[in-house]
């Protein structure tokens, strides 16, 4: 691998281092070896944070190099499945059932679960109840948006349009805000004719959530139908930079070209709506009862997930556990399910299981920096300090215009005593783009320890000066003219962050 390199500098060499029923029970039992023992740069950033001890005020004098942690002899306890189990879609439907209601009889005021389950029983069609449990969600958590979205999209099931609209309004004045909501409340609006206010509520959403490809499309498919075309255009080119997963965004886009006199371009969106209509009805032959059984496997899936992280939140490690696996050996891919079980074996501490995890999440998305971020700081923790390296050079590698893999290297030198890599590494980071001005002030001090121990005092001085600023800049509170999420006014809540 070609290693990510600053124009002009050469860092030292650093290599060589660092029956329905019965089914349904049938596969807990062949599984349940796996339980005896879920995409963002924020992720990235807190495992940079604590890929080492982070050092509390460092002095520009030399380290104990004793401090340094030697490789541990821990194994995983769990091993994960290579293949999806074969489990009938009516044991599955009897596992849920089950699920749910064992899920209802302990957190009977817990409203996550409580959601888990009214979600659960509206992709069972059992409307009726999923409608009465998120009602009870909304009296427990009435500023938990998840309730009022599905308790809206459940009434417009049963035709129940206005009342759709009446519940997140209810939601939108209780403080609640997301894509989901603006999607689902222009829908509704939409199927009671109320356009415009439809459009209002998307073009307000986008303004936080610009990366909600299905709003865009949303949005440039009720413009069509109010004329507004040259608008639509662009609202679903935004769709389309979004990498928005339905087809229709270009039969959208031939009307909206058409109806402007663009026919070269509404011709070319035509050839590719076709493409992709053939593609979809390729895939509709397969035989009812497979598509079915299909469907049936992601609700349960989601189902499954969503339960072990309830059990987990309340205090239930060995019952979340067999369900995240549960989870993991329908779908061995997931790689919400991946995350989901990495960051409930970082909780408990058990960093073997949790690598496993993470280097699965890497062989699903090789392209993706902060798996290898990630798989860096749980090698670290392990003492395989050879393969921690091996995956943040990844990182610089993939990304050498971002700071991240840079810093991590520079803080898995110092702990290693390779200090010239590691001043290297420094001041390479602090070159680049940051992730966060978190890992400016950590890499800051990073440097102010090595520069210390190479017995460059003045450097030292400087370094971890500049460290003590930017952390009083961002204890600082907010000045009071800006709203709580920024000078654009728009609340963090409301905010995204990009993917590296």
């Amino acid at each position: 691998m070609t290693e990510g390199r600053i124009p002009g500098d050469v860092p030292p060499d650093s290599t060589g281092t660092p029956d329905a029923k019965s089914a349904s029970r049938g596969f807990l039992r062949r599984y349940g070896k796996l339980a005896a023992g879920c995409v963002v740069l924020a992720v990235a950033i807190a495992a940079v944070v604590a890929f080492v001890t982070p050092l509390e005020e460092p002095a520009p004098q030399p380290i104990d190099a004793s401090s340094v942690p030697q490789r541990t002899a821990a194994h995983p306890t769990i091993e994960l499945p290579s293949k999806a189990v074969d489990i009938p879609t009516e044991a599955l439907r009897t596992e849920l059932l089950e699920l749910g209601a064992d899920l209802l009889a302990r957190f009977p005021k817990v409203p996550e679960a409580l959601h888990v389950v009214a979600w659960m029983y509206a992709d069972l069609q059992r409307v009726t109840d999923a409608e009465r449990i998120w009602q009870d969600c909304i009296r427990l958590a009435p500023k938990q948006v998840g309730p009022y979205v599905g308790l809206a999209a459940a009434a417009m099931k049963l035709g129940k349009d206005g009342e759709a609209v009446a519940t997140l309004q209810q939601a939108i004045s209780a403080g609640c805000a997301s894509a989901e909501l603006d999607h689902q409340l222009a829908a509704a609006l939409t199927k009671l004719g109320r356009l415009p206010e439809a459009v209002q509520v998307l073009q307000r959403g986008l303004v936080a959530y610009r990366q909600a490809s299905e709003n865009w499309l949303q949005l440039g498919q009720i413009q069509i139908q109010l004329g507004q075309f040259a608008e639509a255009e662009a609202s679903l080119q935004q769709a389309i930079l979004h990498g928005t997963s339905d087809g229709s965004v270009f039969f959208s886009l031939a009307t909206a070209c058409a109806r402007q006199g663009k026919q070269e371009q509404a011709a070319k969106y035509r050839q590719l709506f076709s493409a992709r209509k053939s593609e979809q009805a390729a895939a509709g032959d397969a035989p009812f009862q497979l598509r079915y059984d299909a469907e049936f496997r992601r609700i349960a899936l989601a189902a499954i997930c969503r339960a072990g992280t309830v059990y987990d939140r309340q205090g239930h490690p060995a019952e979340a556990e067999r369900w995240l696996l549960q989870a993991l050996a329908l779908a061995p891919d997931n790689l919400v399910v991946c995350g989901e079980l990495t960051a409930f074996y970082r909780r408990l501490g058990r960093a073997a299981d949790a690598r496993i995890v993470q280097q699965r999440m890497v062989d699903i998305q090789p392209e993706n920096t902060v798996h290898y971020v990630n798989l860096a700081s749980l090698a670290s923790q392990l003492g395989d300090y050879a393969a921690a390296e091996a995956a943040l050079k990844e990182v610089v590698g993939k990304r050498p215009d971002l700071s991240i893999g840079y810093s991590g290297l520079a803080q898995l030198y110092l702990q290693a005593g390779k200090l010239e890599q590691a001043r290297w590494f420094a001041e390479a980071a602090l070159r680049m783009e940051p992730a966060a001005p978190e890992e400016t002030v950590q890499t800051y001090r990073v440097l102010a320890a090595v520069c210390g121990r190479l017995g460059d005092q003045a450097a030292a001085e400087t370094a971890l000066a500049e460290a003590q600023k930017r952390a009083s800049a961002l204890a600082r509170p907010p000045q009071a003219n800006l709203s709580p999420g920024d000078a654009t006014g728009v609340p963090a809540s409301r905010r995204q962050v990009d993917q590296p």
